[in-house]
């Protein structure tokens, strides 16, 4: 069972404190950063189709990935995230609220049940979640806009970092909405389902043998080998240091990605300017000189 492998690559021990400082960093990011961007981003598509033949691509392979979940297919995958928001949000805010009612103060890696495995998961791949997809949105206007052939000074490059971990985990992105983009009714319905069973590595075999995977385990997403979430749950890291660098980049995330639609729209209209190219050039550098830092961090430390 897939749980199994997130609970031995856990830190051995956590701070329940830690587990709700990060839901409310990734909460903050959805209100602010997520949510608007992809609202905006979901009207300029609705009006233009993408051009981009990469960004053509990258959407068949969501697509692959997308459960229908019930929801009408939207103009772009932009919009197939905006529609999911509202569901995503109220889930997280949901998983906050049971990971303080029930989680003791020390989380023990050994020590959990089914169901705070699961919310300790989720608060890890929401994580991965909001990060992604400011990424992602980043992605798809910086391939609509070369589109334009732009005379500005924006070479519209994307570091190479980026665009690869964009198109290497399209697809976990899309299950990922999948499972935590439902009704929170729904969402809850899975969560208080789960059996109220302790799960560690000392009892493995007779949970395996006793137990359905999906009864333990019910999301799709973690049937994708090699992803686990966010790396602080994994990792000896220092995670007020490493927040505050997400912190940081987020801000900065925040205002590129509005000045990139603004400027795909002039592009569209033939009215290019230079000095906001410019300008996403320079907010592009700061984030991904603190992408980079983040990620350097998480690849210097050995797993827990």
């Amino acid at each position: 069972m897939k749980i199994f492998s997130f609970i031995k690559a856990l830190l051995p021990h956590m701070t329940k404190d830690q587990v709700l400082e990060d839901l409310r960093i990734t909460a903050g990011e959805f209100d602010q950063i997520v949510a608007p961007n992809y609202r905006h981003g979901t009207e300029y598509f609705r009006i233009n189709k993408m051009k981009s033949e990469i960004n053509k691509d990258l959407s068949d392979e969501f697509y692959r990935g997308l459960g229908k979940g019930g929801f009408p297919k939207q103009a772009s995958i932009v919009g197939e995230v905006s529609v999911r928001m509202t569901y995503l949000q109220d889930n997280l805010a949901y998983v906050a609220a049971q990971i303080e009612a029930i989680m003791e103060r020390d989380i023990i890696n050994e020590g959990l049940t089914a169901k705070k495995a699961i919310l300790v998961r989720a608060a890890s791949q929401f994580s991965f979640i909001s990060r992604y997809a400011a990424d992602l949105l980043n992605y798809l206007y910086v391939y609509e806009t070369i589109e334009y052939k732009t005379e500005d000074g924006n070479d519209m490059s994307l570091a190479p970092a980026v665009k690869k971990h964009v198109e290497k985990d399209i697809k976990v992105f899309a299950m990922l909405l999948s499972d935590y983009g439902i009704p929170n009714k729904d969402f809850v319905k899975i969560i208080d389902g789960l059996p109220d069973v302790l799960v560690s590595s000392r009892n493995e075999a007779v949970i395996s043998s006793a137990y359905k995977e999906s009864d333990i385990d019910p999301f799709s997403a973690v049937y994708l080998n090699g992803f686990s979430g966010t790396p602080i749950y994994h990792l000896r890291l220092v995670f007020a240091q490493w927040e505050a660098s997400r912190y940081k980049s987020n801000k900065e995330k925040k205002k590129m990605l509005e000045l990139r639609l603004l400027h795909l729209r002039l592009v569209n209209e033939k009215r290019g300017d230079a000095k906001i190219a410019a300008e996403i050039d320079y907010i592009q550098s700061r984030v991904d000189s603190l992408e980079r830092s983040l990620r350097e961090t998480e690849q210097s430390l050995e797993p827990a």
